[in-house]
């Protein structure tokens, strides 16, 4: 049987970044397509298309330099890229989501899942949606969520980071976790997705404070191993799976919220524009929920 089919619609350094672990993965699982193709908006770099470039030398040389690529394929249209795609992996600006998905609409496979690691939330004409709950309903496929206090340059680096995938089926969820999970970029899955992205959407820092020591992490990279701790004090499920969420999730807060500093919300600053956003999200029932 033929492995699925991954394609990632970004290119950005976060995009690229991930296109360097799901390339890997997806050549030694037999379960995926080894072929992962990678939407990539054409820019000239010294006269030359970046996807001329990606497709010759592996390297995104614009947003992720000095990092090699897996033999992805860079393709300029969004549509042909995604074509035949059983995932497809959504990792651009958020404000570029809706036009995307205009284009993608009526293009793809009726068994197609999606996962998005776009931070962020759209602002219409009434009120605010997740990113997700924007491609679910625009292109009518499941959807997941991945967040993290993640930095694209020491995911690539292999520097040891976590994060959280936010997908309501359990199968799906441990799909996507051996796609994107390596030895250094550790997955928790949980099925909370609203509060997995809304956590990614409040925009979480890491502590900024000297550790010293030339070898000790900093940074996100700190605040992946500190996590660490505080999960190794909770009961995990037998065999490494997915937590079953109660009816309040605390492993989806530790999981997104972690020890880290958060801004706080005043009533002038733009995350204040989210309260109604949670408010809803919290009093919805699991069938109200949509498509992802």
């Amino acid at each position: 049987m033929a492995g699925k089919k991954v394609c990632i619609v970004g290119s950005g350094n976060w995009g690229s970044a991930i296109a360097k672990i799901v390339g890997s993965n997806a050549a030694r699982l037999a379960h995926f397509d080894p072929r992962v193709t990678m939407w990539v908006f054409e820019e000239d770099i010294g006269g030359r298309k970046l996807t001329e470039i990606i497709n010759t030398q592996h390297e995104n040389v614009k947003y992720l330099p000095g990092h090699k690529l897996p033999p992805n394929v860079a393709v300029p249209d969004v549509v042909q890229a995604a074509t035949g795609a059983d995932i497809l992996i959504f990792v651009v600006p958020h404000q570029f989501i809706g036009k995307i998905c205009d284009q993608l609409k009526g293009h793809l496979k009726a068994s197609t899942i999606g996962i998005s690691l776009i931070k962020g939330v759209d602002e219409g004409p009434n009120g605010l949606k997740l990113i997700s709950e924007v491609i679910g309903e625009r292109l009518g496929i499941p959807m997941s969520v991945l967040m993290g206090a993640n930095i694209a340059s020491e995911v690539a680096d292999e520097k040891f980071c976590e994060t959280t995938i936010g997908c309501k089926d359990p199968a799906q969820g441990q799909l996507l976790k051996e796609l994107m999970q390596t030895a250094n970029f550790r997955i928790t899955v949980v099925q909370e997705v609203d509060t997995v992205e809304i956590c990614g959407a409040l925009k979480v820092r890491g502590p900024r404070g000297s550790c010293g020591g030339g070898a000790v992490p900093r940074g996100p990279s700190l605040v992946s191993l500190v996590h660490c701790r505080v999960q190794s004090v909770l009961r995990e499920p037998a065999g490494g799976g997915i937590h079953p969420l109660p009816a309040e999730p605390p492993r989806t807060h530790v999981s997104e919220a972690r020890a880290q500093d958060r801004q706080p919300l005043h009533p002038s600053g733009e995350k204040q524009k989210l309260v109604p956003l949670v408010l809803r999200m919290i009093s919805r029932t699991p069938s109200q929920r949509g498509p992802h």
